[in-house]
């Protein structure tokens, strides 16, 4: 009984608790000192009940975003290595915990 309530208490929390969307997420990068010009490595997997409001695609946009407002519109794999290059210039690592 208590198993088939599980997924049930997840996906109430994921919807309201644990509830974030993309401009949230770009907000917690700001408060962990992620702005243009830093380095983001992204070690992700996506899981049902992660409560992002949105799908991975926006996950990366908000990423995008939060590094550089002007990658937030490309297509990274059709740039070049130089235009990457240039776009996304040299910047510091941080680490974020959640």
């Amino acid at each position: 009984m208590l198993s088939a309530l599980k997924p049930r208490l997840k996906a109430l929390a994921a919807r309201t608790l644990w509830a974030y969307g993309p401009e949230d997420l770009v907000k917690k990068l700001e408060t962990c000192g992620v702005q243009p010009g830093t380095t983001l490595i992204v070690h992700s997997s996506w899981q049902q009940y992660n409560g992002f409001r949105g799908k991975p695609a926006d996950l990366v946009r908000a990423l995008k975003r939060s590094r550089d407002p002007r990658l937030a519109g490309h297509d990274l794999n059709a740039l070049s290595q130089h235009e990457f290059s240039t776009m996304a210039g040299h910047g510091q690592a941080h680490e974020c915990s959640p």
